[in-house]
């Protein structure tokens, strides 16, 4: 099953869908060989996550600001 994903779509996400995202394909990812198509397309989608979360950590405003 292939887990890769584009940002753009990933961007259009709720958080809460992002999280779920980012916590399935940690899951799949556990269960994949070195090595595998598989593996190398759940690093780059975990990759795609994680830049998302971060871009959204930093533009949202500060508390108190």
């Amino acid at each position: 099953m292939s887990t890769f994903t584009t940002i753009t779509s990933l961007q259009r996400i709720t958080d809460r869908e992002l999280d779920i995202r980012l916590e399935s394909v940690t899951d799949r990812l556990a269960g994949c060989r070195e090595g595998t198509p598989e593996r190398r397309e759940a690093l780059a989608t975990l990759a795609l996550i994680r830049r998302v979360i971060a871009q959204r950590q930093t533009s949202r405003p500060k508390p108190g600001w």
